[in-house]
């Protein structure tokens, strides 16, 4: 038996092992230990601090910030920032040190409790997802004897890598055109509208969205937008064929007032943190057929379905809706801004050209109802939304994944007891699918092969079949073939025949 030489191929993948949900509650003193009257707005954005791998199981870490708007006993509006750190612990038998987990976090529900007292409480149910990267060896058959013609093709595999955690400082100012007597909230998220690999380095794009509240001297209540863009790029190794996507969340943002004193500058300054995953696509060559003139040969193989990533892409999107105040709200006069719009997204799919996206955005309005010394209102408002977005990359033999975030946010009194909402939505989208693979398990030779009793023998080639198929087929080298029939195009366009000629001799048949 020839001598045949296997190696191995290793593919990583990036795989879903668990969801599970955590509840994490907390109880916060109000900021000037007057009563809580009643809440505004509450807004709760998990972090995910680490995911570490145990014999057996998961630990999650995480801290979830909180932001609280309320109107103390004196009618007086006042903010809260508040954090609660967690734990989760997932079992599963899979999970070995030293593998690699990540994890996501979103909320699912959220309730408030208190706000007839000097504190608030709440409860927050948070649903992570924890995936892991699986390494998958593959064995292959990379070299043949002499003596056999074999056909070698490409075995595909990938490879995750994470950049560490980079934080990107950035800051805008706009005129108030007034003179702000206090800062009463500050809301602030991120979203990532692009990812670029090549060229030896990663480029990642966003802008931070803030919203602050804040009331001027003279007793109003107003709000004022930012878009803060940002951009950073990490270098990578030369050659390597990349691709990569990434996230960015808010670590910390605080407001600076300047300016004359009647016209202060609000200055917005935040810091982003960007976490970039890449994934490098290699592969090596290996013998995924094979055939021997002089001898038959049993050829074994084995199938492998081998995930991958794909594909990913950034879509913008937006929605509208016409909210209708309940009968126990007041009226609309005045609208003085939003805060807490997020972006979730309950279900995603791909179809051949498209993408399926399903979820919902919830935000918080805030407003005056005309009233004499009224008080600030809020209305919570619920989007729910149902988005075919139209991309050619997308196949129906994808898995999507994805983060939704909210851009800017357009609130308008349409009545008294109406108000228009127009939210801009991004998707980071990640498209995962299965590509199959094929490797020689194993050969073995048979007998020899019966010598051929005709001169001339004859193969009607079909449409798309290739050299190495009609070389196969009438068991002889592929350069006999192309010697013999000079006009062959390949791979085959049109069906036809393809003719070899052998050398015979005949014993007995000497002439003298």
């Amino acid at each position: 038996m020839a001598e045949l030489k296997f190696g191995e191929i290793r593919n990583q993948y990036k795989k879903l092992i668990a969801v599970s949900q955590v509840m994490t509650d907390f109880t916060a003193e109000s900021r000037d230990g007057k009563k809580i009257d009643r809440i505004l707005s509450i807004v709760a954005d998990p972090k995910i601090t680490a995911a570490d791998a145990l014999n057996g199981e998961a630990v999650i870490s995480g801290r979830v910030n909180y932001k609280i708007l309320y109107i103390n006993e004196d009618g007086e509006p006042q903010s809260l920032d508040y954090f609660s750190d967690y734990k989760d612990r997932i079992a599963d038998a899979a999970i070995q040190p030293p593998c690699v987990l990540s994890a996501d976090s979103a909320v699912a529900d959220i309730a408030v409790s208190g706000g007839d007292g000097s504190s608030v409480s709440a409860s927050v149910v948070l649903e992570n997802s924890v995936y892991m990267i699986i390494q998958e060896v593959i064995p292959v058959l990379k070299d043949t004897p002499e003596n056999y013609f074999a056909e070698y093709s490409r075995i595909p595999s990938q490879s995750y890598a994470d950049i560490p955690r980079i934080t990107v400082d950035v800051a805008d100012e706009s005129s108030a055109g007034v003179v702000v007597d206090k800062i009463l909230a500050l809301d602030a998220s991120a979203a990532v509208l692009d990812t670029v690999a090549g060229n030896g380095a990663v480029a990642v794009k966003g802008a931070v969205y803030a919203n602050v509240l804040y009331n001027t001297a003279d007793g109003r209540y107003m709000s004022k937008q930012f878009e803060i863009p940002f951009g950073e790029e990490s270098r990578m190794p030369l050659g390597l064929n990349l691709s990569a996507f990434a996230d960015a969340s808010v670590k910390n943002s605080k407001v600076v007032l300047s300016g004359t004193a009647d016209d202060n500058i609000i200055r917005v300054e935040a810091s982003v943190e960007i976490d970039t995953t890449v994934i490098t696509d290699g592969g090596e060559e290996a013998v995924t057929d094979v055939f021997s003139v002089a001898r038959e040969l049993d050829v074994k193989t084995e199938r492998f379905s081998a995930p991958r990533f794909f594909y990913s892409a950034v879509y913008a999107e937006s929605v509208s809706e016409s909210v209708s105040l309940e009968d126990n709200l007041p009226p609309v006069n005045e609208l003085v801004g939003y805060l807490g719009a997020r972006n979730h997204i309950a279900s995603l799919s791909a179809a051949n050209g498209r993408a399926n996206i399903e979820g919902v955005v919830n935000l918080t309005v805030l407003y005056k109802d005309g009233e004499e010394n009224s008080d600030i209102n809020s209305v919570d408002v619920e989007i729910p939304y149902s988005l075919s977005v139209k991309d050619p990359e997308i196949s129906d033999r994808y898995t999507l994944e994805g983060k939704g975030k909210v851009g800017a946010v357009t609130v308008k009194r349409k009545r008294d007891r109406e108000i228009d909402v127009v939210a801009e939505l991004f998707f980071g989208i990640r498209a995962y699918g299965e590509e199959t693979v094929c490797v020689i398990a194993d050969v073995s030779e048979g007998a020899e092969k019966a010598a051929a009793a005709s001169a001339v023998s004859v193969y009607n080639a079909e449409e798309g079949e290739t050299l190495w198929d009609i070389a196969k087929a009438l068991s002889c080298t592929p350069e006999t073939i192309l010697e013999q029939n000079a006009d062959l195009v390949l791979p085959v366009a049109t069906p036809g025949r393809v003719i070899l000629y052998r050398e015979l001799t005949v014993e007995g048949n000497e002439n003298s």
